[in-house]
């Protein structure tokens, strides 16, 4: 009985290597990135892997379990910005389960910016209202000036909760390093970084982007929605 299990024809054993080659394949091929990594679900490349847009359903379980950027998404960062001062910042923030290993979720970003505004006014209210026991769907677009720009010059986004509630919606401009901030002695726990201001717009203004050498006609109506945090 063992022996006639184990004896299988010739020919299914080459379907089954040959099945298993072409699936490989097709996978290394066409899905070089594989899945998101949860809480992430969507995300869209654009001119030379620019990231524009990505999505994530944030659960209180992801809270605190994401992971900061490596070798690889602070090469592929640099790579994307003329600015060396430029951080590797998450779109979807390690405080929310947003993962810093894959170039998906990570794009060139103001220092100041990135660990300040972007902090304190677009992630800190949808981790209060996910750690009040809230799913909540953030989606963020970054908006580029022209077709082959690969540093975004602001960022869009939008985050609401399962039952359709608001938690923020609005732009916050990605501007250039200022040379009158230093950023050579900054770190992580810096709290002039931490209370440093980026104006965010909450009615964007369409001349601030080229038309149609921007990736603009990509991009959701909704912006001129006000800012609620719950």
């Amino acid at each position: 009985f063992c022996t006639k299990s184990f004896n299988r024809p010739p020919t299914m054993r080459l379907e089954t290597v040959l099945i298993w080659f072409i699936f490989g394949f097709c996978s290394l091929v066409w899905d070089t990135e594989g899945a998101p990594i949860p809480p992430i679900t969507k995300f869209t490349r654009g001119f030379k892997q620019r990231v524009e847009y990505i999505k994530a359903v944030i659960h209180k379980s992801n809270l605190d379990k994401g992971t900061p950027p490596n070798s690889k998404t602070r090469a592929y960062s640099k790579s994307m910005s003329p600015y060396k001062n430029d951080d590797a910042g998450h779109l979807i923030a390690a405080r929310l389960g947003g993962t810093g290993r894959e170039t998906y979720n990570i794009v060139p970003q103001n220092l100041a910016q990135n660990r300040g505004a972007w902090r304190t006014q677009v992630e800190a209210p949808i981790y209060d209202s996910v750690a009040k026991g809230n799913v909540v769907t953030y989606e963020v677009w970054p908006v580029y000036k022209g077709k082959k720009a690969t540093r975004p010059s602001s960022l869009r986004y939008r985050a609401r909760t399962s039952k359709g509630k608001l938690v923020v919606s609005g732009t916050m401009n990605n501007p250039v390093p200022s040379r009158m901030f230093s950023y050579d002695s900054i770190d992580d726990g810096n709290q002039d970084v931490a209370n440093y201001e980026v104006p965010v717009e909450e009615n964007f203004e369409e001349e601030q982007i080229n038309g149609q050498n921007s990736n603009e006609e990509m991009l959701p109506y909704w912006f001129d929605e006000v800012n609620v945090n719950e």
